[in-house]
């Protein structure tokens, strides 16, 4: 892909055994969602996706996307934060994890159960970020399904639960797991004597440092140390 955001050129290539039957049918599905296609023969063409946006900016076409038989379009019907709820429900159930990616990248009503197949799929990755900081990321009943998981990326969800309760965040800042201690340790219901213990161990100071909980006056100390100025 070349360009600008709002200028992006596609640049698709067919396998090498592609018919030109095979090539034009490509062509046909590319006309499907942007006015500008540049046939490349005898296996290749360019699309470019300025017109797709303007495309699928209107209703008629989202859904017919959203609708459609051909994984591209749907994909590209994913990517709009404008779908309606009956075609986000569809596209939630494609059962296409690059569908829920865009979902849970995109649309802000994107269900729970998307975003938790994009966290179970990528963990550790951007899109799994994405997903576990999007506004609709599950938060309740998180510490007793993953409290004790064998995944310590699943360890760290327990930390996001309002009904976590300072021993088990005090447990959890001493995981296996380096992330799993770090969200412990910034967690402000962890237990002062290990906050104040966090601070000394090098992993885990900064985001001891960053606990709301910290007292001021400890608070301060921690950006003497750092060298912060006055």
């Amino acid at each position: 892909m070349s360009g600008e955001a709002d200028n992006v050129i596609w640049h698709v290539r067919c396998r090498p055994d592609t018919t030109p039957d095979g090539h034009r049918r490509v062509l046909d599905l590319l006309g499907d969602f942007t006015p500008i296609v540049q046939p490349l023969p005898p296996l290749a063409a360019l699309a470019q996706l300025r017109g797709a946006g303007r495309l699928f900016g209107a209703a008629p076409e989202r859904h017919r996307a959203a609708t459609s038989a051909h994984p591209l379009l749907r994909r590209t019907a994913a990517q709009s934060p404008h779908l309606p709820p009956d075609l986000l429900r569809l596209l939630a159930r494609a059962e296409d994890p690059l569908v829920d990616e865009f979902l849970a990248r995109w649309h802000p009503d994107t269900p729970e159960e998307v975003l938790m197949r994009v966290f179970a799929r990528l963990g550790g990755t951007f899109s799994a970020w994405i997903a576990e900081t999007h506004p609709r990321f599950p938060r309740e009943g998180l510490a007793a399904r993953y409290a004790d998981h064998p995944d310590g990326n699943y360890r760290r969800l327990a930390v996001r639960d309002p009904a976590a309760t300072p021993a088990l965040i005090e447990r959890l800042s001493h995981d296996p797991t380096l992330w799993t201690r770090q969200a412990a340790a910034r967690d402000p219901r962890l237990p002062l004597h290990r906050l104040r213990g966090a601070l000394h161990v090098p992993e885990l100071a900064s985001s001891a440092g960053a606990n709301p909980a910290l007292p001021e006056g400890e608070m301060a100390a921690v950006l003497d140390r750092a060298g912060a100025p006055a």
